[in-house]
């Protein structure tokens, strides 16, 4: 749920900088959207790559 949030934000995020323009503002809420991005995928590899669902053990 919230990896497809950040996918519908993205585009969302580069309209919004076209037609407002590159500002402080904006750069902020990118940058804040780029590190959440990457921190919550990192985490996400993290707490999910213990125990793959797609390995079986006999």
């Amino acid at each position: 749920m919230v990896l497809n949030l950040y996918l519908v934000l993205g585009p969302l995020l580069i309209v919004l900088v076209t037609v407002v323009g590159r500002t402080a503002a904006t750069t902020v809420i990118v940058a804040g959207y780029v590190i959440g991005f990457v921190g919550y995928t990192i985490y996400n590899a993290l707490t999910t790559t213990g125990q793959p669902d797609w390995i079986r053990h006999p």
